[in-house]
């Protein structure tokens, strides 16, 4: 099972959950109203015990000035799955470099893999109404959660399913690349993975085996960068296997 042995972001140091609110708060202003970090994860938390949603394992992080929170939860539906889990990502900052944001994906348990799916991102700016609207789309967003588990296991099982030529896992790398789930980076380390995969969990030609080369080589990256090209690579690899769109209700 993953422990989130992830680099939650560069520059943050990983903490305990009792660090989080040892963080002073700064002070508001008519424009910024910070929330703190020890608040926002209570809220995550909270929803989460409320949708009957199981913590398997958690993650911190801190910058050194403690203004930029990072963190992540590794959830069960109603459903557990063998080989991957639900992952939520969180962000918050005193230092109004970003909203206060979650984020929903998946996380591999035998390489501790993370991708982002994209269809659940939600948060709100510190702005004055911060302190009303953001716990209703923290909770609409995990009235979501179980609706994209359900999704996932579908998504992963069409993946497994279809085989791939190396002709065809070539040309999909170069799609990939394309529309920005890959880079100069990942590329190679996507073809290294494809032609020698480092688990043996991963060795048949299929989509699911492209699928975790290129979270492999999402590894070493900041969750924002995750989300971004892990977003584009559903996209693609959907598409590949003609996954049916998932149809989430709309969050205000």
């Amino acid at each position: 099972m993953s422990n989130l042995n992830l680099m939650l972001h560069c520059g943050a140091s990983s903490v305990a959950r009792s660090e989080i609110g040892q963080v002073a708060l700064p002070a508001a202003t008519r424009s910024f109203i910070p929330i703190n970090h020890d608040y926002f994860v209570d809220i995550v938390e909270d929803k989460l015990e409320d949708r009957g949603l199981r913590v398997l394992s958690q993650a911190h992080g801190l910058t050194k000035d403690g203004a930029n929170y990072f963190g992540m939860f590794e959830v069960v539906g109603r459903e557990s799955h063998s080989d991957y889990s639900t992952v939520i990502g969180l962000r918050n900052s005193h230092a109004k470099e970003f909203a206060a944001m979650i984020a929903v994906g998946s996380g591999v348990f035998v390489c501790d893999n993370l991708a982002f799916s994209g269809e659940v991102v939600v948060g709100h700016k510190h702005t004055t109404n911060v302190l009303e609207f953001l716990p209703l789309r923290i909770a609409a967003a995990m009235d979501q959660v179980i609706r994209l588990d359900d999704h996932q296991a579908i998504r992963y099982e069409a993946y497994k399913e279809r085989d791939f030529t190396n002709q065809e896992a070539e040309y999909t790398m170069i799609e990939l690349f394309r529309n920005g789930a890959l880079n100069t980076r990942s590329l190679p380390k996507v073809v290294e993975q494809w032609d020698n995969p480092d688990h043996v969990e991963f060795e048949n030609d299929n989509v699911w085996k492209l699928f975790n080369a290129c979270t492999e080589a999402y590894k070493g990256t900041s969750p924002e960068w995750i989300q971004k090209m892990s977003g584009a690579l559903h996209r693609q690899l959907d598409k590949v296997c003609e996954v049916p769109e998932l149809e989430l209700l709309e969050v205000a």
